[in-house]
């Protein structure tokens, strides 16, 4: 069964371990899959039309989009760790975050209080790797923390990344003019390939991003900041709803994405995570939830 945290602005659905969502992407610790602020819905669904165990929806995370610990080192057939997940089966030469690994699920220990969750994996000793990953999801009054804890338990380094995949959509509100993403560093001048900005309808400013019109293909702008390390925050205003969701992440970024459709926007901030052997490193993502005038 789920597990709603909630007060009188915010509730959080945040679905347990090998429930909901089930396929070997997304972390399976405190998956995230709706907020409400004030009644009204923030979040979405990737694929319209798609609730079941393969979409991505609400607030989820991912370690390792271009490869789980030790992919390319691991024979066809045998097991590798995505962190979060579990073991995943190669089955191929090369990783693609959308196929349909098989997996041996990690062990999951799941506690929680009226306004936080926790939950806990431990990944074996595996072609060298070994973790421990926690993460902690606390409710506040206008938003809520996400607290990472990540044990290097093997022999290995590890060294790979992990991002928030936000689907968000304020009330439902198609992806159009009432949006503005703001950013808190001068935007990349990127190249307009197709997949970039297809309708031509997305205006980088200096630091904001906004929309001429109604979006009706999928987008994808990759290294907003250029590939400079900068602050791990952006927060999306919609002028017609009055409500502004913000996230803030405890480190730096090398790398700010955003991805989208007509239904759905994703801003995304990636952490740089380099664990050695027996070390533990600690991170943070803050979401706070506002109205405006």
């Amino acid at each position: 069964m789920p597990i709603f945290l909630e007060n009188d602005f915010v509730k959080l659905h945040i679905e347990l371990p090998q429930e909901g969502y089930t396929f070997p992407r997304f972390d399976q610790t405190g998956k995230i899959s709706s907020v409400t602020f004030k009644g009204m819905p923030l979040t979405g669904v990737e694929k319209a039309g798609e609730n079941g165990k393969h979409g991505g929806r609400g607030l989820f995370t991912e370690f390792g989009i271009n490869g789980p610990l030790g992919f390319a080192e691991t024979n066809i057939g045998d097991w590798c760790h995505k962190i979060g997940v579990g073991l995943l089966q190669k089955d191929s030469a090369n990783y693609h975050f959308l196929h349909d690994y098989k997996i041996q699920p990690c062990d999951f220990a799941i506690s929680h209080t009226d306004n936080s969750v926790q939950v806990t994996c431990i990944g074996p000793l595996k072609n060298g790797y070994g973790y421990s990953f926690s993460k902690e999801i606390v409710l506040l009054e206008s938003g809520f923390d996400i607290n990472y804890q990540l044990k290097n338990t093997g022999q290995k380094a590890i060294k790979t990344s992990e991002y928030g995949h936000n689907f968000l959509a304020i009330n439902n509100n198609a992806i159009g003019q009432d949006y503005t993403l703001q950013l808190p560093f001068t935007v990349a001048r990127l190249p307009e390939a197709e997949n970039v900005n297809p309708e031509q309808k997305i205006v980088l400013g200096q630091s904001e991003i906004t929309f001429t019109n109604m979006i009706t293909k999928e987008f994808f702008f990759e290294d907003l900041s250029g590939g400079e390390l900068v602050l791990a925050q952006w927060t999306l205003r919609d002028v017609k709803n009055k409500i502004s969701i913000s996230e803030t992440c405890s480190v730096k970024t090398h790398r700010v994405n955003l991805w989208g459709n007509g239904h759905i926007i994703c801003p995304e901030l990636f952490i740089n995570v380099d664990v050695a052997p027996s070390q533990t490193q600690l991170w943070q993502r803050n979401y706070l939830l506002r109205t405006f005038l």
